[in-house]
């Protein structure tokens, strides 16, 4: 339905089961850690590439990170997406599909995640040995 698009949908969404369940991956609070990425991108802003720099503003004003523990923050998330781009993404509608599939989305975010914090930790294992 989304075409090329589908995949930036999907990382919207998985960004959005990540801040709504936060708690269960980190000690740290999701204001705490936003803050402090806002922080660290802030200080090193002169590395960043012009147009993600001039986002990174709106980013942090907005605290999208925070932000996207909502439903509402993905929607406006997408919906910005959708009127940036020059085609006819239909971004803006997949809020929809994410609602009325809320349990399945979120049943498939925590498998990635479960293999992706495998992944991380067998190649941290792998790094350490070398």
């Amino acid at each position: 339905e989304y075409r090329h698009f589908s995949p930036v949908i999907v990382d919207i969404f998985y960004d959005h089961y990540l801040a709504a369940n936060w708690n269960n991956y980190s000690t740290v609070s999701l204001t705490s850690f936003a803050a402090n990425c806002y922080r660290i991108l802030e200080e090193n802003k002169i590395h960043l590439p012009e147009k993600t720099s001039y986002m990174f503003d709106y980013m942090s004003k907005q605290n999208w990170l925070v932000n996207y523990a909502q439903i509402e923050g993905i929607k406006r998330t997408l919906t910005g997406m959708s009127k940036r781009t020059p085609f006819d993404s239909k971004m803006e509608t997949a809020v929809e599909s994410m609602i009325e599939h809320y349990a399945d989305f979120k049943n498939e975010f925590e498998l990635f995640f479960e293999e992706l914090r495998n992944y991380v930790a067998n190649e941290t294992i792998k790094l350490n040995q070398s």
